[in-house]
């Protein structure tokens, strides 16, 4: 079970997001640099939330 404001860091837990459509915050370096919503699909590089591409390594994906 994931909750609000848990940050996704795990390949299961962005497929969890996915599949429930959760709506997600995109942080870089402590700042909101989107504020997201549901994730279309994640590799082990990027997350696509919308038409953009977020890097895993350097930003974090926190549960609206």
């Amino acid at each position: 079970m994931i909750k609000e404001k848990q940050i996704l860091s795990k390949e299961n837990e962005f497929d969890y997001a996915i599949i429930n459509n959760l709506r997600v915050v995109v942080k870089q370096y402590g700042v909101t640099v989107d504020y997201g919503g549901e994730i279309t699909k994640h590799d082990a590089e990027y997350v696509k939330i919308h038409e953009k591409y977020f890097k895993k390594n350097t930003c974090e994906f926190l549960v609206r």
